[in-house]
C-alpha cells in the first residue's frame, strides 16, 4: 500500500536517514524504478519515486505508473512510494488519488498568491480525504521540468511562507528560494536568509528542495542542516539512464536485444543513485 511523504520520511528518520530523496522516474519507466529500489534496498534506505503528470500521460498513463511503483515496492521491502510532482489541475491529482497515490504535489506557483493559496487549500481537503499528503509550491522555482518552464524565479518572503503554511495547512511545502530545475551551468544564487527562516516561520510542515541536481553538496547540507527533509532529483537520474543506454548503443553492432541496452541504462541509475545515498549520508 502506497504511504504519504510524511510517513515515509518519519520511517527514514527512524533508519538514521536525514532526509528522503524524491526520484524523477519519467512517466513510471520500470528500468529506473527497479534500479532504485534494488540500490535502496541494499542500503536499507528509502525515497520517493515521482513523476508529472505530463510525463505520466505521455507513457502509460496513471494507473500504470501507480502499478509500477507498487510492484517495485513489493519487491524491495515496500522502501518506496509513488508521489505525483508538479501537478497543476485537479484533474491529475484526482486520478492519482483514485489510483492510490498517496503523496501528492500541487503546483499553484503560476497563480498569484490569493489564488494559489485558494487552490491550494482545495487540493489539500480533498487529498486529506484520501489519506494522502500534499506539498505545496510557493513562489517560483526556474528552469524547466517537463511542462514547467519559468524563465526567472520569483522568490517568497518569510512572511508570505508563513501566511501562505498557516492558511492551507500542507503536509510539506517547497518555497522557491533560488535554486532551478534542470541542468545548471552555473551553481544558483540560493537565498540563504530565506532557506534558514523557513523551520520557525513554517514549523508545522516537512521542507522540500527542489533542483537538487548540480547544486554543491555545501549546499545541500546547508539546507538540511536549515530542516530541509526531502530533496528532489530529476535530472541526475534522466541523465544517467540515457547515458547508459547510449554508451550501449553505441557498441550495437553485437548487441541486438533490447533488454541489454536497458540494463545499462539500470546499471548507470543505480551508480547515481549510491552516489545520492552515500552524499545524504555524510551530510
Amino acid at each position: 500500500m502506497a504511504e504519504t511523504a510524511v510517513r515515509l520520511i518519519e520511517r527514514a528518520a527512524q533508519a538514521g536517514q536525514r532526509a528522503i530523496p524524491c526520484f524523477d522516474i519519467a512517466g513510471g519507466n520500470p528500468d529506473i524504478a527497479m534500479a532504485i529500489g534494488e540500490t535502496l534496498t541494499r542500503r536499507g534506505g528509502f525515497a520517493l519515486l515521482s513523476s508529472t503528470p505530463d510525463s505520466i500521460s505521455s507513457y502509460h498513463g496513471m494507473e500504470r505508473f501507480a502499478e509500477t511503483v507498487d510492484w517495485v515496492a513489493r519487491e524491495c521491502e515496500h522502501r518506496v512510494s509513488p508521489h505525483l510532482d508538479h501537478a497543476r489541475a485537479l484533474e491529475p491529482i484526482q486520478e492519482a488519488l483514485r489510483c492510490g497515490v498517496r503523496s501528492i504535489m500541487f503546483d499553484g506557483s503560476f497563480l498569484p498568491v490569493e489564488e494559489n493559496a485558494a487552490a491550494t487549500s482545495s487540493v489539500v481537503a480533498v487529498a486529506h480525504g484520501h489519506g494522502a499528503s500534499v506539498e505545496a509550491e510557493l513562489g517560483v522555482i526556474g528552469g524547466k521540468e517537463d511542462e514547467i518552464v519559468a524563465e526567472g524565479g520569483e522568490l517568497p518572503s518569510l512572511e508570505e511562507c508563513r501566511s501562505f503554511v498557516e492558511r492551507c495547512r500542507p503536509d510539506l511545502f517547497a518555497p522557491a528560494i533560488g535554486t532551478q530545475h534542470g541542468p545548471v551551468k552555473e551553481q544558483p544564487a540560493i537565498s540563504w536568509e530565506l532557506v534558514e527562516g523557513l523551520k520557525s516561520h513554517t514549523p508545522t510542515v516537512e521542507l522540500v528542495l527542489h533542483g537538487t541536481t548540480g547544486l554543491e553538496t555545501a549546499s545541500v547540507k546547508r539546507a538540511l542542516d536549515a530542516g530541509f527533509s526531502k530533496v528532489n532529483y530529476a535530472t541526475a537520474i534522466r541523465m544517467a539512464f540515457n547515458a547508459g543506454v547510449q554508451a550501449s548503443l553505441n557498441g550495437a553492432s553485437v548487441r541486438t536485444k533490447p533488454q541489454t541496452h536497458l540494463a545499462a541504462g539500470r546499471s548507470h541509475v543505480a551508480a547515481t543513485v549510491e552516489a545520492i545515498m552515500d552524499a545524504l549520508a555524510e551530510l
